[in-house]
């Protein structure tokens, strides 16, 4: 099952899973409610450290009707997470915003 509502219209969406499953590559996209789903069959796989220091480039954060993607992970000269850049469609907008690591754990915690 596909998602059509009628905020999928714009280029990316206008809603966040459009968005996202974009940026990944998909041909075909999904609600945020489908993914779920798309764990159980292997689509997605389910990061079990969610902090600052297990997440990756292009992991998808995901919550009850909304999702959000991470697009960057700054890191100091040891290869430390300092910050994360997290993508997200928000209306018929996109925004972007940088959390500290302490930040990025506490919106996760949320």
């Amino acid at each position: 099952m596909t998602y059509t509502g009628s905020n999928c219209g714009s280029y990316y969406g206008s809603v966040c899973s459009i968005l996202v499953l974009y940026a990944l590559g998909f041909q075909v996209y999904y609600s945020t409610a489908e993914f779920a789903y798309l764990c159980k069959k292997g689509v997605l796989e389910r990061v079990y450290d969610q902090s600052g220091h297990g997440v990756q480039l292009m992991d998808i954060l995901w919550y009850p009707g909304h999702c959000a993607l991470i697009t960057d992970i700054y890191r100091n000269a040891r290869g430390t997470p300092t910050a994360i850049h997290v993508s997200e469609s928000i209306g018929a907008t996109t925004r972007e915003t940088v959390y500290t690591v302490e930040t990025f754990n506490q919106r996760m915690t949320d």
